[in-house]
């Protein structure tokens, strides 16, 4: 199904430990190595001449190898993030940083074990760390361990109220379990928190619907297309929404163009066929049914909507033969986590 809305993973850190006193002509190397604000192939070449150069102890080459793994991990090479964070772990064994940094590379990867692991190690460092609460959180959620996964969210915000992903992924958390009150609470605060962010607008909005509520997720899903325009899956939910609202037009309208925006995403072709079956456009409903199929040949609820359409020959939602026995409504399903800046 669409995802639609993610969880918040805490976002990269750079801790401010430096290489201890490097020779005069190192000085540009060291100070690029180890910077924010240059791009990941500049760090990765300063880093690089300082390993080449040697000479460092433990904790300048534990700090080197770290800023190397940092550059890395914002390219998205996770499996070289991994490795150097590793170094700069084997180098200096206490180095929470890396341990936090490596947890989130592993999530990225999907191995939850060894991010629930690190965090693990990075919270025996640094026990007031919102953040690591925070990214264990997620990944325990991942591995379906949900009373450890709400335990750890709210520790993060015990110990960082100001922290809207902790917020955002207690709220994502709430409504799986249909608890859509806390969900609207928790995503609320989240917008009060990151209110240029679209993605708690987004997730409250998922939430309103599931209270009947479809003239608040309208609201909140404007202010979320405001912010981010060219976000394929804010208009192919405000589109379930108009659905939800009685208004099939514009329901299609917003349908068309999440289509245009991203054209492989089979449940907007499910959700605008059912839009077209209601304004019985039968012959548009089934080849939006079939688009469904060709991107997604599993998708029960496209298969079971034409079905449907095949078999009723009229209007599908108002007939459910024996073959055709699943068919789902517009409802958006949750997705998953992410973590905190």
């Amino acid at each position: 199904m669409t995802n639609w809305f993610a969880l918040l993973l805490v976002g990269l850190v750079a801790p401010t430990v430096e290489p201890a006193g490097p020779p005069e002509v190192l000085q540009r190397n060291t100070a690029t190595c180890e910077s924010e604000n240059v791009a990941p192939d500049e760090t990765i070449s300063a880093c690089r001449s300082l390993l080449r150069f040697g000479g460092f102890d433990r904790a300048d080459l534990a700090a080197i190898y770290f800023d190397l793994g940092r550059a890395y991990d914002l390219k998205g090479a996770n499996d070289s993030a991994i490795e150097n964070y590793s170094m700069a772990l084997k180098f200096e064994p206490g180095f929470a940083w890396a341990y936090y940094n490596r947890g989130r590379v592993y999530y990225a990867k999907g191995d939850y074990a060894r991010a629930v692991g690190d965090n693990d190690s990075a919270l025996r460092l640094r026990p007031d760390d919102a953040s690591a609460y925070n990214n264990r959180g997620i990944s325990y959620l991942q591995e379906e361990n949900l009373d450890h996964a709400m335990a750890d969210f709210g520790q993060a915000i015990r110990l960082s109220p100001g922290l809207a992903a902790a917020f955002y992924n207690r709220g994502f958390l709430l409504f799986r379990e249909s608890r859509y009150d806390g969900a609207i609470a928790d995503f609320s605060e989240a917008i009060r928190l990151a209110p240029d962010d679209a993605t708690g607008l987004r997730a409250r909005a998922a939430a309103w619907l599931r209270e009947g509520d479809d003239a608040r997720a309208i609201a909140d899903l404007n202010r979320a297309i405001a912010l981010a325009p060219g976000t394929a899956a804010l208009f192919s939910l405000r589109g379930s929404a108009w659905f939800e609202h009685g208004d099939s037009a514009r329901a299609i309208a917003d349908f068309d163009r999440a289509i245009e925006l991203n054209p492989n995403e089979s449940d907007t072709f499910d959700r605008r066929g059912v839009a077209f079956h209601v304004r019985g456009d039968r012959a548009r409903a089934i080849a939006d049914y079939d688009r469904a199929i060709a991107l997604a040949p599993d998708d029960a609820v496209a298969l079971a909507n034409r079905c449907l359409a095949l078999a009723d020959g009229g209007n599908a939602l108002q007939s459910a033969p024996t073959a055709c026995d699943r068919s789902l409504p517009l409802q958006p399903e949750p997705a998953r986590a992410v973590p905190a800046p």
